[in-house]
């Protein structure tokens, strides 16, 4: 079923329109998948599978397919480098599907329950959150569309968006108006290192110039 999705953003500078790309649902209400998007380049999904297959031995074959599908197309539409998705959930999860956090953040991608339950309901999704941290391909595709919505609001820096995914946008605009938000700062610190460490061992400048395409 095609479903045609038009999502508008209030961010804290003013109303931004955003229109997300068309996207499929599979037969199966769980499966989020975006289409309209060019063809994924081979390369870029064998160097996530092969990155997860090393950091993630335990799962499954189908499980590491999918949740690398997933990094490499929302990676793609959001206009960021998919090891910049990997190196996020090395440094929130540690590749623990089952990760929570001692704020009840869920999953490889460390949403918390009321984002989750948010971003499905903005994209059409219709599952009760338990439904949704049992997928762990469509939690990590709610994960990146959330970090573009932040980039979005924070008029495409990639520190503050990564910052305002860890800390929340309503506390870190808080923290700006006080001239705060070093607190936040070391979270942006240990993804860069991983992202960096990640480039590096696939043979690519780890500059972090190029995590972001947009």
């Amino acid at each position: 079923m095609r479903i045609l999705l038009s999502l508008v953003l209030m961010a804290s500078v003013g109303a931004t329109a955003l229109n997300l790309s068309e996207i499929f649902v599979a037969p199966v209400p769980r499966e989020l998948k975006p289409v309209g998007v060019l063809p994924i380049v081979a390369p870029d999904f064998d160097r996530i599978d092969a990155v997860l297959q090393h950091r993630a031995p335990g799962w499954g074959i189908s499980l590491r397919a999918r949740v690398s599908q997933a990094i490499t197309e929302e990676a793609q539409v959001a206009g960021l480098d998919p090891l910049l998705i990997v190196a996020l959930i090395s440094v929130e999860s540690e590749f623990q599907q089952d990760a929570v956090s001692s704020v009840g953040a869920h999953g490889l991608m460390q949403i918390r329950p009321n984002t989750l339950i948010a971003m499905a309901q903005r994209e059409g999704m219709r599952l009760t959150f338990d439904e949704l941290r049992t997928d762990p391909a469509v939690q990590v595709r709610l994960g990146v569309r959330y970090l573009k919505l932040m980039k979005n609001q924070f008029r495409g820096d990639l520190d503050s968006a990564l910052m305002a995914y860890n800390a929340g946008p309503t506390r870190l605009s808080a923290a700006a108006k006080e001239n705060a938000i070093d607190q936040y700062q070391g979270y942006v610190h240990a993804v860069r290192r991983r992202f960096a460490r990640l480039k590096r061992a696939h043979g690519e400048v780890g500059d972090w110039a190029l995590a972001s395409k947009q």
